[in-house]
């Protein structure tokens, strides 16, 4: 099966889910599609902001500098010396085929996948909709990597709000694409219960260091038509990203759990 991964380009959490990718022995790697969240980023900076937070974004823009200065450095370091902390340097270390878009549904990309002869389309973190004629080009369609057990949490910051309601397990869903967000089948689900103190940022690396583990069994779920549960009629509600006030109420209610010594 040939299998195409698309990503956020300033993602990190998921780099382990694509080494895994690249190391099976069920699929081949055709291509590696990075959003552009940074032009977009610089082209509406506020929104960018009010979506992450000021805090989110300055952590975000040093690992970007870095990166950049990592990925010029290991041009000059003997091969496998520098281990990547991102996807995107992943791709670059390995010389794997990869290309930077901002927009997943222009013709031009469509005319890519359909070249590629990509089988399935793997979907982990990205802030772009998939359209329909996109989702439609690969055999199998589109596998999205979604941290929260859905129909629960559906939206782009599902960890963050999975804390804010201090929910005692969390999880990983495999689910079908559709055009509707996070609303396609379920191929596969796996729970994890939430250690006291956890915050953010390990909870997202634990639930992706899971889809890592069951990447391969999903995808042999996926080539032999299997599906769990159909979320058309299930309820479940629809969370954004979090406001500068949500953030800080975070704060406070993870120190507030954090026991005592």
């Amino acid at each position: 099966m040939r299998v195409a991964f698309l990503t956020n380009r300033t993602s990190r959490d998921n780099l382990v889910v694509l080494d895994r990718l690249t190391m099976s022995d069920q699929v081949e790697l055709a291509h590696v599609y990075f959003f552009d969240t940074l032009t977009q980023g610089r082209q509406s900076l506020r929104k960018t902001i009010r979506e992450f937070g000021f805090r989110k974004l300055l952590t975000k823009a040093a690992q970007l500098v870095f990166g950049k200065l990592r990925i010029v450095l290991s041009k000059w370091l003997p091969c496998g010396w520098m281990r990547p902390q991102s996807p995107l340097e992943l791709v670059i270390f390995r010389g794997l085929p990869h290309s930077m878009v901002d927009n997943m549904n222009s013709q031009l990309v469509q005319q890519h996948l359909q070249q590629s002869g990509v089988d399935l389309l793997i979907v982990c973190i990205c802030k772009q909709i998939l359209s329909r004629p996109t989702l439609a080009i690969p055999k199998y369609g589109g596998l999205n990597i979604h941290p929260s057990l859905l129909p629960k949490y559906r939206g782009p910051a599902p960890v963050f709000w999975v804390l804010y309601h201090a929910e005692s397990q969390s999880g990983v869903t495999f689910q079908r694409m559709t055009a509707k967000i996070d609303q396609g089948p379920i191929v596969a689900q796996y729970a994890l219960q939430i250690q006291t103190g956890v915050d953010e940022a390990s909870l997202s690396r634990q639930l992706f260091n899971m889809a890592a583990e069951h990447l391969n069994e999903t995808i042999l779920r996926v080539k032999n038509n299997e599906t769990q549960t159909s979320l058309a009629n299930c309820s479940g509600h629809y969370f954004s990203f979090p406001t500068h006030q949500d953030r800080r109420e975070l704060s406070q209610r993870l120190k507030a759990r954090i026991p005592s010594r």
